[in-house]
């Protein structure tokens, strides 16, 4: 609980909350005024508009972490901070443009042939 200093943990903060939410309430434990306590939220998300808020300081580069499967099946973990990343830059658009890695591979082809199989 944010008043006591807790650790908040949500999975898919996104599929639950309108964009705008989910920006407020990593708002609420950014600020000093409304989580004195210092109470951590810990979430994952596919809501890459979040990382849009960077700018706005509502991030910081070191609470950015990213999850990528190997060919292997194994997922790794690895933070923004790994990437040199000027204050200006538009996160977002960089991490969607595969800057950072994390970015699924879709296989076009594939994909489509299944879909114009017919259903059985």
């Amino acid at each position: 609980e944010i008043r006591h200093g807790g650790t908040l943990l949500v999975d898919e903060l996104d599929a639950s909350l309108h964009p705008r939410l989910a920006s407020a309430l990593i708002s609420f434990f950014k600020s000093p005024e409304i989580n004195p306590r210092g109470a951590q939220l810990i979430f994952t998300s596919h809501d890459t508009s979040l990382m849009g808020h960077l700018a706005g300081e509502s991030l910081d580069t070191e609470e950015v972490w990213f999850a990528e499967k190997g060919g292997n099946g194994v997922t790794d973990l690895y933070p923004l901070t790994d990437f040199p990343v000027k204050k200006d830059q538009n996160i977002e658009r960089r991490y969607l443009g595969g800057r950072y890695g994390a970015v699924p591979a879709l296989a076009w082809e594939e994909l489509h042939a299944a879909l114009a199989e017919p259903a059985s």
